[in-house]
């Protein structure tokens, strides 16, 4: 049996559903080439889905036929055409809401900027400190008749007990009297002198150093810790009581009461020779009270003591 070239070229071609639905629109109305439409017409023979597509899709069309004769009023086009969306709707609110907070508070706001302003330029506190102030001031009328005419020209506040002072300053005070018999004011500046206010002595403090080295390290430095508890040391500085800063050097910084200070002395004096050293500091410790950062080293180590500033403040 002969086939056609289109025939041929059909039974290679295999047409799947996907494409089928695809095509449907293009197939209804007429758009599609003989080898499509073959093809399709082919694929519904074999397949009731896709027919009912199809179906559906004429349905659809008929729907859309019958609405577009449906007629509209002009006012009801025009409302549909002026009318906005949903988010636009929101972003005209949302920024009417903004504009009347932004009206209501330029009042306001313009006022503080223009008393801020005023302040800045005008700067009234300039004019309180321009004033000038009465030291101490006599009143004639009630000057006491018994204080004599020729006062001396240096005189102390215990001497003028008529003399009201009203802002007494540390620099001199300048007083003004009158003369009650001449029956005119006399003015006579008087320098009144203050007794200075003694200094109180600066209270400084101290810290004790010590360096100690012994033989059997490891068993020693955990005695001198439990010495130092016991006289009542505790940690003065931010590491614990025998921080091992290097494996053959432990630190101890403490604070001791001055009483026990000899007794520590002597135990560490079982261990080897050990060298105290008071050095003056600007913390001061409370009376009875010393505080002692000690330095124990292994003796066979020829390492240098490291700096307590390096890792400890004191």
């Amino acid at each position: 049996m002969d086939f056609s070239p289109i025939e041929r070229h059909i039974k290679r071609f295999r047409m799947t559903r996907f494409l089928c639905h695809e095509l449907l629109y293009d197939f209804h109305i007429g758009r599609l080439d003989d080898l499509r439409r073959r093809a399709i017409e082919e694929h519904l023979k074999e397949h009731h889905d896709s027919r009912q597509e199809l179906e559906r899709l004429k349905s659809a069309l008929s729907y859309c036929e019958l609405l577009s004769s449906v007629g509209l009023e002009n006012d009801l086009v025009e409302a549909l055409c002026e009318s906005r969306g949903t988010l636009e709707s929101t972003l005209w609110k949302s920024s009417q809401a903004v504009r009347e907070k932004i009206w209501r508070l330029m009042p306001p706001v313009l006022l503080a900027t223009a008393l801020t302003l005023g302040l800045v330029v005008v700067k009234p506190w300039r004019l309180l400190r321009d004033q000038p102030t009465t030291i101490a001031q006599i009143n004639k009328k009630t000057l006491n008749p018994v204080v004599p005419i020729d006062v001396p020209l240096t005189v102390g506040l215990r001497q003028l007990d008529v003399i009201s002072v009203v802002n007494p300053m540390p620099s001199p005070m300048i007083v003004s009297l009158f003369n009650p018999i001449e029956g005119k004011s006399k003015s006579q500046e008087i320098k009144v002198a203050q007794d200075e206010k003694p200094q109180k002595p600066v209270v400084q403090g101290a810290l004790w150093r010590a360096n100690i080295s012994v033989v059997n390290f490891s068993a020693t430095w955990p005695l001198i810790r439990d010495k130092i508890v016991e006289l009542g040391g505790h940690v003065a500085g931010s590491v614990e009581l025998g921080w091992l800063r290097r494996p053959n050097q432990s630190y101890f910084h403490f604070s001791l009461p001055e009483s026990n200070q000899e007794a520590l002395r002597e135990f560490l004096s079982t261990f080897g020779p050990v060298r105290f050293s008071k050095q003056i500091h600007p913390r001061v410790m409370p009376e009875g009270k010393i505080r002692i950062i000690l330095t124990v080293k292994d003796d066979l180590s020829n390492e240098p003591t490291i700096p307590d500033s390096e890792t400890d403040s004191p």
